[in-house]
């Protein structure tokens, strides 16, 4: 039997994505979706239908233009490659599988059908006779009509066979799939499929429309610009809009009553998101457009950023670190191994040649200390950690453009480990401080603050080190981080002490990196011994830490006595009993 998926590029679909999603899995057996950037509630709806346990996959595109052709292609590899499909058919959200014949059903069509072959769709206009009713409901239980004949244009749908043996493309739209032969693109023939068609529902509300209208020509210019001859009825509508009318749906030609067959009277359950605000999806994507502009301006200044990898031991971890440095969207960097222990340089460079391509790599013994770094912005990637693949670029633009900052951070999407490990991460981490009522996607902190706040609760910041980029300058000023290890052991409280001091510090509110929370009860043990060591050094400050905040830092340090009944190997090691005598000392300072 042919595995049969669907792959779809959608953007503010949130008036339809679940009538679309329901209907497809009624003949497909897998759908994978690429979520545009959506603005409206397209992306809460698709969640709520992964929840449900339905056969769906979602990804997120972060790109401004238009670039349907492009996503369509990788998504089509992918169902072959990654999910076995026999069938792949490429559908807009507006768009329904209909069969003709109440004797046999779309997925039995479906499954006759050569996977050898491109196949073609008709195409059928249809138009709901109250688009500004009925919106709570199925799309193909609404009163509705169709044009009597198809259009001129088809969709194509894609055999598993022809995909790879002709390594076609999926042009925009998905009314055509091409191949590349002498430098040029040639149209692949399609077979017409029998007694199949595409029900598209393209306009279903004045305010879908214009939201339409406004968004998908402004992204289509983003990719081409305003000279072309691409998806030029956004274009039209769009100019409607900029003369102030009113987008109403157009008639049609050739009006006949539809007949859908084979529809049960499926439940909508999540119509409550459905709202659509035109003017609101407009802004964002202008948002968009604003911040890929100056994006651009500072990928023109070609500003080298120098990403440091440790290497502690484990290679697993130092592989999906380095692989997340790899991966970093940003072209100007160079990276560098540095691996502890005699004979690590060699395993570097061993395990460096299974790795991915990389321009610029270099392995070295020891820890950095500046003398073979050349970037003017630094990136720690310390193992367990994973950079989200637009961090640099987004954190470098901002510290180009205000040179007030010292440097910017984020907190951390922790990953899932043991029950144990992640008990001890939590106790072992905060967050930033965010006050919920600020919108602003970058916050400014001073540092020196900071530092006071993470000392008093004895707590590194969740996103670590490697959530931070450093100017070189920062880096230059602190000893590139030295004495801040023993042996293999980081020391984070001290390492982010040295930083905040006299920083003004940006905050991202979104989460940069991804942490694996591989931590062990003897690591909250040397953290405490650290914390408590910090806290007598800075006592003697009291323009960073007062007395009162001293005192009461103490008094935390004491409270989680019970951590080792918790995790019953803790007790009895020399380390814990080394923390006891610490206890006791701290309850004697603290008067407790």
């Amino acid at each position: 039997m042919n595995k049969i998926i669907v792959i779809s590029m959608v953007k503010n679909e949130a008036d339809v994505i679940e009538s679309f999603v329901r209907h497809c899995l009624s003949f497909a057996d897998q759908i994978l979706i690429a979520d545009h950037d959506s603005a409206d509630a397209t992306g809460e709806i698709l969640a709520a239908l992964q929840q449900e346990g339905l056969p769906l996959i979602v990804e997120s595109v972060h790109i401004i233009e238009q670039a349907q052709a492009e996503v369509m292609t990788d998504l089509l590899g992918r169902a072959i490659g990654e999910y076995a499909a026999d069938l792949v058919l490429p559908l807009d959200a507006d768009e329904f599988l209909l069969s003709e014949t109440a004797e046999i059903s779309c997925r039995n069509i479906l499954q006759q059908l050569d996977t050898r072959k491109v196949y073609g769709l008709p195409w059928v206009r249809y138009a709901l006779e109250f688009p500004e009713q009925e919106q709570n409901e199925f799309l193909l239980t609404r009163s509705c009509a169709r044009e009597r004949e198809a259009s001129s244009l088809q969709k194509i749908l894609i055999g598993k066979e022809a995909a790879i043996q002709s390594r076609l493309i999926i042009r925009q739209g998905n009314h055509v799939a091409v191949i590349k032969k002498d430098n040029a693109l040639m149209a692949l023939l399609t077979e017409q499929v029998k007694n199949l068609h595409l029900a598209h529902f393209p306009e279903r509300s004045s305010k879908q429309m214009m939201s339409k209208a406004a968004t998908g020509w402004i992204g289509n210019v983003a990719k081409y610009s305003v000279n072309t001859t691409v998806a030029n009825h956004w274009q039209k509508s769009f100019h409607k809009l900029c003369a102030g009318d009113i987008l109403r749906p157009e008639p049609l030609t050739d009006a006949v009553p539809a007949v859908i067959l084979h529809q049960s009277m499926t439940k909508l359950r999540y119509m409550d998101h459905n709202q659509i605000e035109p003017f609101r999806n407009l802004l964002l994507i202008s948002e968009g457009l604003a911040n890929a502009y100056a994006e651009e301006k500072i990928l023109q200044r070609e500003k080298l950023v120098s990403l440091l990898v440790l290497f502690l031991g484990d290679e697993t971890e130092f592989k999906e670190s380095l692989a997340s440095a790899v991966s970093q969207q940003y072209p100007y960097k160079e990276i560098l191994l540095y691996g502890m222990g005699i004979g690590s340089v060699d395993l570097l460079r061993n395990m460096v040649q299974d790795a991915a391509t990389m321009s610029v790599v270099k392995a070295f013994s020891g820890l950095p200390n500046g003398l073979d770094i050349h970037g003017e912005y630094i990136q720690w990637v310390f193992p367990g950690t994973i950079l989200v693949q637009h961090k640099i670029m987004k954190m470098l633009v901002s510290l180009e453009t205000q040179r007030e900052l010292t440097f910017v951070c984020s907190n951390t999407l922790q990953d899932s480990g043991s029950i144990e490990e992640s008990t001890v991460w939590k106790n072992m981490t905060i967050d930033l401080p965010m006050k919920k009522e600020n919108v602003a996607s970058l916050l400014v902190a001073n540092g020196t603050e900071l530092w006071t706040y993470m000392l008093e609760n004895g707590k590194p910041f969740s996103g670590g080190i490697s959530s931070v980029l450093f100017r070189r300058a920062l880096m230059e000023q602190v000893n590139w981080l030295q004495g801040m290890f023993m042996g293999n052991r980081r020391l984070f409280l001290s390492m982010w002490g040295a930083i905040l001091q006299g920083s003004f510090v940006g905050v991202f509110r979104q989460n940069m990196v991804r942490q694996y929370c591989g931590c062990t009860p003897d690591d909250w043990l040397w953290q405490q011994l650290e914390w408590f060591c910090l806290l007598e050094e800075y006592k003697k400050r009291p323009q960073i830490l007062s007395q009162h905040l001293y005192q009461r830092a103490l008094r935390s340090f004491c409270q989680p006595e019970n951590m080792a009944e918790d995790f019953p190997g803790m007790a009895g090691s020399d380390l814990y009993e080394q923390y006891r005598r610490v206890l006791q000392q701290a309850k004697s300072l603290g008067r407790l």
